[in-house]
């Protein structure tokens, strides 16, 4: 827990150290504040009526909690820096893994899985592990010790009696921790699939309305909530029975604690100071004591989101280099290349070639696998059947449909502020030519059709590559924005190798040197 939580921490833990040594420091004084200051009120200034030890006492008492309070107001948001700092750093090394994973991997589950995963479960863990393993489980134990330290010192024998329940608490939450860490797994998982089951319900929405089918979307969500509902429930049951047995032994030794300690004043072997100190620094104790049971019992599930983010983190680390698709620097090849999805046959012994300085246009009607061998092209899928001999995807332009922008405007799609000069004065051109000059500050998921097409083909422009491929690039722009980007196409990719995926529009397949058409492979 302790090396998860410092591999955690990496970047912020002088801070965390800093906030933790404020928690002991306060702990330690406000230990021996709450327990020695009855004693003395008691015995050394009302008992021998002291006016000036009085005084003293109850000043010395009133200044430090106005201390400790100003303590408790500020440590939350000094320590919710740190959290968000954790949460920071993890969110840009989880969505690097992210992409950085196999295409392949990522359509095996759903944007929502992936954003569960990357934010949710960091910034919980984040929230989580710092409030257990900085609080909890760091200065709560000295304010423990300094506590049964005070009671010791004020009377031994009724101590020693109290140890004897803390075996018992171990033993508790040695029985529990490993299953409550197992199903706080399960949970983890389960709440990133009903994330995933959600987005894809609302994603349906036209789908649910035209054709009546909200019971089988609802069923879905029910299916998936009643997975999560139950490791939730299992992992709640198992925390809860740790929590209530450890209460029960405590209980009953608070009780026979406050008999002892009446009994000790009777005999006159304990004064009135004494007993408010050691009643204080007992009670004191007990209630660190409940706290630390109460982590012990959290601690497993913690430990398993943990476990969950440094797995993500080291997804994608180990896979294979699949022969079946060779790199080489310029140029396209397809060399009897087939793919399947499930059952159903995409591509079936295809082959073609196009080169530098080169055009290939290929046609097809829809289904006929045009998309899927843009993917393949760029390296996203893997052919499996035959080889395909494609550039390393720094070297390809691709615009592949359906186009996905990312969180911004315009300009942050393209990378504006940060293009060269030579390459912003060309994105100015074309943003000018397709009338999108305006819009560059704009959302571009708000823009038309015709729009989000024009600005996708830009950000395909802007790229110098040696590969481009162009899927669809003339879909739901009018006749005049078509002829201009096909000469905005044709002039960039005069010295490259082009691959263009057209349906109709046949008045411009004049312009490339080869076509090909699909389904007669």
């Amino acid at each position: 827990m302790i090396k998860k939580f410092y591999r955690l921490t990496e970047g912020c833990r002088p801070a965390i150290m800093a906030i933790w040594a404020a928690f002991v420091i306060m702990g330690t004084l406000r230990a021996f504040m709450n327990a020695y200051v009855y004693k003395f009120l008691f015995d050394d200034a009302i008992a021998a009526k002291n006016m000036r030890i009085f005084i003293i006492t109850v000043a010395a008492y009133a200044v430090f909690h106005i201390v400790d309070y100003f303590f408790k107001t500020t440590y939350p948001v000094v320590l919710k820096r740190q959290k968000n700092k954790i949460t920071k750093n993890f969110i840009a090394k989880a969505i690097n893994v992210f992409y950085s994973l196999p295409y392949p991997n990522v359509k095996k589950e759903n944007n929502a899985y992936f954003a569960g995963r990357i934010y949710d479960e960091t910034n919980k863990t984040a929230d989580e592990s710092v409030d257990m393993v900085a609080i909890s489980f760091a200065s709560t134990p000295v304010y423990f010790l300094i506590s049964v330290g005070i009671a010791f010192s004020i009377s031994w024998q009724i101590s020693v009696f109290a140890g004897t329940v803390i075996p018992l608490l171990i033993w508790f939450t040695k029985k529990y921790s490993e299953k409550i860490k197992q199903i706080s797994s399960q949970e983890q998982e389960a709440e990133s699939q009903m994330l995933g089951i959600t987005a894809k319900a609302a994603r349906a929405y036209r789908t649910v309305r035209i054709f009546a089918m909200q019971n089988v979307a609802l069923n879905k969500l029910r299916q998936g909530y009643e997975s999560l509902k139950n490791a939730v429930l299992m992992r709640e049951t198992n925390i809860q029975k740790q929590e209530t047995y450890s209460s029960i032994s405590m209980e009953m030794n608070e009780l026979i604690i406050l008999f002892l300690c009446g009994y000790f004043m009777m005999k006159g072997k304990m004064t009135a100071g004494e007993f408010m100190a050691y009643t204080s620094a007992f009670w004191g104790a007990v209630d660190t004591a409940k706290s630390l049971v109460s982590a012990a019992a959290k601690c497993p599930k913690i430990s398993a989101q943990m476990d969950r983010i440094f797995a993500f983190l080291g997804m994608g680390q180990n896979e294979g280099k699949d022969s079946s698709c060779s790199k080489e620097n310029s140029g396209l090849s397809f060399e009897n290349v087939s793919f399947s999805f499930g059952e159903r046959q995409i591509l079936k012994g295809l082959s073609f070639g196009v080169k530098q300085g080169e055009s290939l246009l290929l046609e097809g009607r829809n289904g006929t696998g045009k998309s899927t061998i843009a993917n393949i092209a760029c390296g996203f899928l893997k052919p499996q059947d035959g080889k395909a001999i494609v550039p390393p995807l720094a070297e390809i332009s691709a615009c592949i449909s359906p186009h996905a922008f990312i969180p911004g405007t315009l300009a942050d799609n393209l990378n504006y502020a940060n293009l060269p000069p030579e390459t912003k004065e060309y994105a100015d051109k074309l943003l000018a030519r397709f009338g999108l000059a305006e819009k560059l500050n704009g959302n571009p998921e708000e823009f038309s059709a015709g729009q989000k097409k024009k600005a996708e083909i830009i950000a395909g422009l802007l790229k110098k590559a040696d590969l481009y491929i162009f899927d669809e690039p003339l879909a739901n722009v009018d006749e005049a924005g078509k002829a201009d980007i096909m000469e905005e196409i044709a002039a960039r990719t005069k010295n490259a190798a082009l691959l263009a995926i057209i349906h109709g529009d046949e008045q411009y397949y004049g312009m490339f040197a080869k076509r090909h058409e699909l389904g007669k492979q």
